[in-house]
Parts: structure tokens; sequence; C-alpha cells
């Protein structure tokens, strides 16, 4: 029993759940004193002299039930008043925290954000500062807080105050409404498990001093609910979305884990919110991944389905970057993922890089680019989404100082392509491209002789090349390649073997290892079977992001705990005019410790607009 309590003083501490550490003290030294009384009560107790290891256990419970109902029926008067008292009353650590983040850029007021996840554990405070500073310019008539049930009070699997709150910087008002319209679900009901839940009341100085004013709904989401659980209470929630409803998703990530091992659990959190995807969050794990799955989960769905938000990772963090200097790193930490879901897709405030799909200048782009204005207008849309960040192609064909007339790229083997120095140089240059692909079926397409010069051209403007089964590294990921489609040998497809990639596991897992991806069938609208298994293959084999090319035609991310997956991002500019062949960027966002999160950009067909742009 000392054990159990001991391990329940260490939680809170490390929480930093002072109030409940005190009333549990309190409970625990009352418990303790009665226990003593019952001990050495002679005639009432005559049995605890024959046995005293009995007496002592017996006793210990009876005291800790007596004195918990006590406790119990002690508080009641205080819930049944007007408000629940704040379980953090002092505002230095809060006041501290917001003025750390003081010139933390805020999101414009035209861009409207109608969600955010931020931490509840207090070591952090000052990123949940942040994140609340991000919103400094927004507007709200209602704040939805989700947030898990952590002691499992509540009697139904979802639950809602029944009072308002107060905190050190004021009062804050539940929408008692929004409240009723909730508890007409079986799956809700009201509860004071708020008065203790740190969920919510961690943030409720936040909200207090950015929207003051500004009524509440906090729900508690069960630890045990189901996926059928979170979708009804979705349906139920939908109604009280406006455009002036912010929803805060109160959650930690990883918990209770050396910090190596939470920054590998996060990591495969971020791989999974890369997608967008709501099935994969119920293949996370409560705690090392999340202390709540129910409230991603919420947040995720509908952000996606009734807002139709952008989401930005804007920082991954653990509890030892909180930690006061020359403090040991605990053994156990807790880790958290700041989110923002935005009605326009926002630019990170970390490093990122971005991968494009089919990059060729020539042939009917020839005359185009010739025109500065063309490829002024080409930079400058590219530009507006990447920032100038680094940027890599699938280089589809050769350069060379001449190409060979029109009519001549076409021999036996079929269309044959070839790029001019100028301005392909010039626009790769202003694009910020560092790295090119050449594992595809058009680089061998004038021999041995132009691939090797097209290697040392590009190596000469400072662009690295990277050849089929050859790694590239870069700062802050490592780039392999490979194609399945070959123009000029045989066979010509289903190239690839398992063997080729054996070199692949002598990488290094310092750094997230990419694969330029040439395979499948143009203009097809998804990966096939063949594709299936040669992500699976890749990632048996150490990757983690798989970049397709070669079907022209750009489709969803997918993700997985173990892997992102842009199966193609169609032509980065290619002179196809069709529809289908539309351009969409992969940016890859880089944490301060290493960790990554992905998005995709759509662009459309680069061609066609720079045509009618033109004409």
């Amino acid at each position: 029993m000392l054990n159990a309590q001991l391990r329940i003083v260490s939680n809170l501490v490390t929480n930093h759940d002072w109030q409940i550490l005190f009333d549990f003290l309190k409970f625990l030294v009352a418990s303790l004193c009665l226990q003593r009384l019952i001990i050495s009560t002679p005639d009432r107790f005559v049995w605890s002299r024959n046995n005293n290891y009995k007496a002592k256990c017996l006793s210990g419970i009876v005291a800790m039930l007596l004195v918990f109902l006590l406790w119990c029926f002690g508080t009641l008067p205080a819930c049944a008043e007007e408000l629940y008292p704040p379980l953090y009353p002092r505002s230095v650590l809060f006041t501290r925290a917001m003025q750390q983040v003081a010139n933390i850029p805020a999101v414009q007021e035209e861009i409207r954000v109608s969600g955010i996840t931020v931490p509840h554990h207090l070591l952090a405070a000052p990123l949940i500062a942040e994140g609340f500073a991000r919103l400094r310019e927004q507007h709200y008539d209602r704040i939805i807080i989700l947030s898990p049930d952590h002691y499992t009070w509540g009697k139904t699997v979802f639950s809602v105050p029944k009072q308002s709150f107060s905190t050190c910087f004021g009062t804050v008002g539940i929408d008692q409404q929004a409240v009723n319209t909730l508890l007409q679900n079986p799956l809700v009901s009201a509860s004071n498990l708020f008065s203790h839940e740190h969920g919510v009341q961690a943030i409720l100085p936040f909200i207090a001093t950015y929207f003051p004013n500004v009524p509440v709904v906090p729900v508690a989401l069960g630890v045990r609910s189901k996926q059928e659980d979170w979708d009804t209470l979705a349906t139920a929630l939908a109604p009280l979305l406006t455009q002036h409803t912010l929803i805060i998703q109160s959650t930690d990530f990883s918990h209770y884990l050396p910090k190596e091992l939470a920054f590998k659990k996060d990591q495969e959190t971020l791989r999974v919110l890369s997608g967008y995807n709501l099935e994969e969050i119920n293949t996370l794990i409560q705690p090392e991944h999340t202390d709540s799955k129910a409230a991603q989960y919420l947040q995720l769905k509908l952000q996606k389905e009734v807002f139709k938000a952008h989401l930005l990772v804007e920082a991954n963090a653990n509890a030892c970057d909180f930690l006061p200097a020359g403090q040991s790193e605990p053994e156990s930490t807790t880790s958290y993922i700041l989110q923002l879901y935005t009605s326009k897709s926002l630019p990170t405030r970390n490093k990122h890089i971005f991968f494009g799909g089919d990059f060729f200048t020539g042939r009917y782009l020839v005359k185009l680019l010739e025109q500065k204005q063309v490829r002024t207008a080409l930079v400058n849309k590219v530009l507006e989404i990447t920032q100038g960040a680094p940027l890599v192609v699938n280089f589809e064909g050769v350069i060379l100082p001449k190409c060979p007339d029109l009519d001549s790229t076409l021999d036996a083997s079929g269309l044959r392509l070839c790029m001019t120095k100028e301005p392909t140089l010039e626009l790769m240059h202003n694009l910020n491209i560092v790295a090119v692909s050449l594992a595809n079926n058009h680089s061998q397409d004038f021999g041995a002789s132009a691939y090797q010069e097209t290697r040392d051209i590009l190596a000469k403007a400072g662009i690295a090349t990277i050849g089929r089964g050859e790694v590239c590294i870069l700062p802050d990921i490592a780039i392999t390649a490979f194609t399945d489609v070959d123009n000029k040998n045989a066979p010509r497809a289903r190239i690839i073997k398992a063997t080729d990639l054996e070199s692949l596991q002598k990488q290094s897992q310092e750094k997230p290892l990419a694969v330029m991806l040439h395979y499948g069938v143009e203009f097809f609208p998804g990966p096939g079977y063949r594709e299936k298994k040669l992500a699976e293959l890749f990632e048996q084999y150490g990757v983690e992001i798989i970049v397709g090319s070669h079907a022209h035609q750009s489709g969803a991310l997918q993700s997985s705990k173990g892997r992102v997956w842009a199966w193609s991002l169609g032509n980065f500019l290619f002179d196809q005019h069709s529809k289908k062949a539309t351009c969409t960027l992969l940016e890859v966002v880089f944490f301060s410790h290493g960790t990554y999160w992905s998005r995709q950009h759509e662009l459309g067909n680069m061609y066609n607009q720079l045509k009618e742009g033109y004409h």
C-alpha cells in the first residue's frame, strides 16, 4: 500500500499537480491518524493484538474509507457553490509564461484559427502560452475544451461540468445552453470531476487572459471510450460549431518513457498526423503515444469535416526541455505536440524541405520559359509555398548545352527528353532546387555519356544528383532513389528487387531516410498492388518517407505510424495539358530534436497556368 501511495505522490509531483497533491496528503495524514486510533482501541478491536499485520491492513482500509467519505461529504457544499475553485490559485507561473512569448507572431485576423492542441502539463507552461499567443488576434464566442478524464471519475464515457470556474485571473463561465444540448446524449453526464481535472484547469487561466468573457464547454473524455463513441460525440458537437468557435484539445503525448524513446513514439504520432488519417489515430497506444486518442480523433474529425481546416504542427518538445539548468533528465518523461488548425495553410517557423514531382523544361516549354515574366511567375508561385526552402525534384531527362531538334527526340525506344542549360539552371537556382533524382526512365535517353554530362553540369551548378540506389545526405534528411521502369534496358518494368535494397540497411539512422521512387502506371488514379508492396518493402528496409513519381497525376498523402507515403506528386513542371496532370509539393518540417511532420500543397497544372498567363 505504501508503494502505491508513493507512486501517486511521485506522479503528482512530476505533473506539478500541487493542489491535488495537497489534498491527497491531507487525506493520507488523516487516514494514518485514524488508523492509529483504531489499532490503539483495546476493546473494540481485540483481534488486532493477535494478528498485527492483518489489523494494520484492515484498519488502514477502514480508515481510508471513513476519511474518504468524510472528505467527499465535506466538499459537497463547495461543489454546490456557483464556481469551482481554482486548482492553480497562484498566477505567477502563468504570468511568467505569457511574458516569455509576448513577441511570438500572432496569426493574422483574416486567417481563422478553428482549433489548437496544447499541453496541460504546467512544466510546459511556456509552450501552452506560445499556442495561445498565436491566437491573440482571433475572436470567439464559444470555446470547446477536449480533455482526458485523467482519474476516470465520470459516470459516463463523456462528462461536462455542472458550474463555471474561478481562476487566478477571474471567472471563466460555461456555455450552459451548449452543455444542456450535450446532456441530451446518453453518453454524456454532468460531473464535478472538473474541480480537480487538470486537463481543463491548467489552461483556464490562459483562456481567462486571452479570451475574457468567452464561455467554455469543457468535455472530459473517458480513456476507455471507443471510436464509435467518439463519432457519436462528434455528431453532437458539430451543431455547436460556428465560424467563431475554437476547439482546444488539451493533450499531453508520450508518457512515462525516457526522452529518446519518447521521441520515437512522438515520431510515430507525427507520421499519423501527417496523413490527417482518422482511422490511424486508433492505432496509437495510450499512454505511450498520447493521454487521449479520443481528443486527437475528435479534433481531427471536426476540423476536417466541419471547418475544412489546414493542420500546422508548430512544435514537438519534451519535459526535459523545460527543466532548470543543471538538473538531470528523469527516466520518466512527458512530451508535447503543439498544433494549429487554420482556414488557410500557414508557413512553418521551423526548418523544412520540399519534394516535387517530374521536372522538365524542354520541348513545348522552351518558348514559354524563354520569357522572363513567365519564369518569374513560376518562381513566385512556388516560393509563395516554399518560402525559399530547399527543393528536391525528379529530373525527367538530361541537361545539355544544346538539345537536338524536336523531331530528333524520337527513336526506336520512344520519346527522349532533353533540357538546355539555360534557362534551366537559372530556374533551378531561383527555385532553390538543391538535389534531383536521376532514377527514372528518361535519364538514360541519350546514352551513358549524356547521363554523365548531366551529372557534371548539375554538380558544377551546386545541385546534387541521386542515381539509382545512391544516397544523398542533406542537413536534416537522407535521400535515396530507385526506379521500377526503364526505357532503354530489358526488363522495362517491375525491375526493383528486394536485393537492390540491402545496401540501405547500412544507412545510419541518425537522419530520416526518404526514397524518390519512380514507379507505377501513367495517369493511374492511385497506387496499384505492386506500388503498395514496394512501399511495404522500402519501409522494411528503414525508409520512412516515400516520394512517388511517374504517374504524372498527384494523389492524397497516406501515412501510418511507420511511414509517410506521397504515392505520387504528379508533375512539378511538364508539358502535359491534361487536367489530371497536377502538381503537388510534399513538405517535411523538422523539429529541434530531429522529429518531423509532413503535409502536401496542391498547385494544379503548372503548365496550363503558365500558358494561360502568357497568352
